[in-house]
């Protein structure tokens, strides 16, 4: 049965990743994560589903460990939030047919949703990469805003950026907060 998370979000839609069919695993997600994939649905993706009339696509959500470990090594990042758990959230990577991923991100922003962590990943790439999103866990989201770029390491999103990526104040003042504690 494909359970409906959200309006326009079912577990499938979380789940659902090519290689974990190409290579006969089972994606579930636990079930004491649906709350947090709810959360994620309802707070994240259907706002941006709506502001943008549909167009986006969650090309990578939920990942077990097992395919966690197949695409990244076993030894990266076992704290990803595309495993989830209730401590450290969950995360879903997006894509939209209807604008290119740095405006998806600057749309995102604009938005000023409550997310823990936003990346704009690849945007040079072939295809023009993806953003990725997630939700806390047990501690208060970090509001961060970080970029991976072919060439750059992951950092954080600064105010005059080469992509022109407009920061709203909120995140802005929260940053400011951050580094005077």
């Amino acid at each position: 049965m494909n359970q409906q998370i959200s309006e326009h979000f079912n577990l499938s839609d979380l789940t659902f990743h090519p290689l974990s069919v190409r290579w006969g695993l089972r994606n579930k997600i636990p079930v004491d994560g649906i709350g947090v994939m709810r959360s994620l649905c309802e707070e994240i993706l259907e706002p941006i589903y709506r502001d943008l009339n549909g167009h986006i696509e969650i090309v990578s959500g939920h990942r077990c460990k097992k395919l966690q470990n197949l695409l990244n090594g076993p030894s990266f990042k076992i704290k990803s939030q595309h495993i989830y758990s209730s401590h450290f959230g969950a995360a879903v990577d997006i894509v939209s047919s209807k604008i290119n991923q740095i405006d998806l991100l600057q749309t995102i922003l604009d938005m000023e949703l409550e997310f823990d962590e936003i990346k704009l990943e690849f945007p040079s790439s072939y295809k023009g990469g993806w953003v990725h999103i997630s939700v806390a866990g047990i501690h208060f989201p970090r509001e961060n805003i970080v970029v991976k770029d072919i060439g750059i390491p992951y950092s954080i999103l600064e105010e005059n950026n080469q992509f022109g990526i407009r920061i709203p104040e909120k995140y802005l003042i929260k940053r400011e907060k951050i580094e005077d504690d």
